[in-house]
């Protein structure tokens, strides 16, 4: 097959056939019941693609079996992408092929020329364990954030075009990974621009950093499970969007019977793994008043201004439950209002992170004894994530 390129010019990268890169896919027959990247998404003009669920979906194979397609008719180099260099050790890497080689997609896609793969100095090479032949050119590449630095001035991929960064939600994350990824993206990029980059994330947390630095976290917010979107965001990037999973209601019997069995747990943090809804945990509501027990305001002046909510903090004081805090959306401030932030500081009036007077204090203090009150589990889930960006802050 002739490989066209981008405006006729090899530099702009390969002009790629996406309409045949599924026929190609659909050639493996892979199960119906399997995550399919072209049933979540048009794979067209966009270049980035998130695909958030619980966990085994299929997410990471799939995408990994589209790239050997496009490997297959371009030659296309699959860079995998993980948050640190333990995460790419042969030790953590060998499930990656599990099911590909169990369902035999090699021999399907080289003709039978190999069976299997090999993974030698962080990179993938098929093989053929019958007459112990290697093939010369890796069909993919394992890359760590955390040695962004090092690749700068050694990495060289003029094919690798799609750039798989999978469970790029974690607890590993830290402050700047975002940049540190984007700054992966252009050594292995450079000025192609036919590459696509895929994130990949076993979690639905709806107040992931990535959404605010990707322009996309008040659309994140209203998208429901079992849904796809595609955003252009502020700066004109496409971004296409896939929040897998079925609502509780929609899940196969086998599902929820398996669900009941294993994870029939009240905690909505475990949606990651059972499915059916965004990951929330429940917040304690504010306590209801006591007979001859009026609680007395305190303070009211105090704000979190955090992933473009306000959140009022009111202090009380009760004989029953002494000190404690109501957290609660809001939709001003005053002249008189101190403002809790992790942005730069604009006004005299704002105070990064959780500020360092008395008051101050006494707030933090009473959020660490679990004396904080929310009017509903949105404002709770908001000042858990305040604190996880704060901890990252170095």
């Amino acid at each position: 097959m002739e490989i066209k390129f981008i405006d006729n010019n090899k530099e702009h990268g390969i002009k790629y056939d996406f309409n045949l890169i599924r026929k190609e896919l659909n050639k493996l027959h892979c199960p119906p019941t399997v995550y399919n990247p072209f049933k979540s998404h048009v794979i067209k003009s966009g270049k980035w693609y998130l695909d958030l669920s619980e966990r085994s979906t299929g997410k990471s194979t799939n995408w990994i079996l589209l790239g050997l397609c496009m490997n297959k008719l371009y030659g296309t180099q699959i860079i995998y992408v993980r948050e640190n260099v333990d995460m790419i050790r042969p030790a953590h890497s060998r499930q990656l092929f599990n099911t590909i080689l169990e369902w035999d997609y090699i021999s399907r896609l080289t003709d039978g020329a190999y069976n299997s793969v090999k993974y030698q100095s962080r990179s993938w090479f098929y093989y053929n364990t019958e007459k112990d032949i290697m093939a010369d050119e890796a069909f993919m590449v394992s890359l760590s954030l955390d040695e962004n630095t090092l690749n700068k001035s050694s990495f060289n991929a003029p094919r690798g075009d799609l750039i798989i960064f999978d469970e790029f939600i974690s607890r590993h994350n830290y402050a700047n990974q975002f940049v540190d990824l984007c700054d992966t993206l252009k050594t292995i990029i450079r000025e192609r621009d036919s590459a696509i980059i895929v994130l990949l994330a076993n979690t639905i947390d709806r107040h992931a950093f990535w959404f605010k630095e990707l322009g996309i976290y008040e659309q994140i917010q209203k998208m429901e499970i079992d849904t796809s979107k595609e955003y252009t965001n502020k700066g004109g990037t496409i971004i296409s969007i896939a929040l897998m999973g079925k609502k509780a209601n929609q899940m196969p019997e086998h599902r929820k019977e398996h669900n009941r069995k294993f994870f029939g747990f009240l905690n909505p943090k475990l949606n990651a793994i059972t499915g059916g809804d965004w990951a929330m945990r429940i917040y304690p509501h504010p306590p209801k008043a006591l007979e001859d027990d009026t609680p007395k305001k305190i303070v009211f002046n105090r704000y979190i201004r955090h992933n473009n909510y306000l959140l009022q903090l009111e202090l009380f004081k009760s004989n029953e439950l002494g000190l404690y805090c109501i957290c609660h959306k809001a939709n001003q401030t005053y002249d008189d209002s101190i403002i809790y932030t992790l942005d730069d500081i604009a006004a005299k009036n704002e105070r990064y992170k959780w500020g360092d007077r008395e008051i101050d204090k006494l707030l933090y203090k009473l959020l660490k004894a679990n004396k904080w009150y929310y009017a509903t589990n949105l404002e709770g889930s908001l000042i858990d994530n305040y604190i996880n960006e704060l901890s990252k802050i170095r």
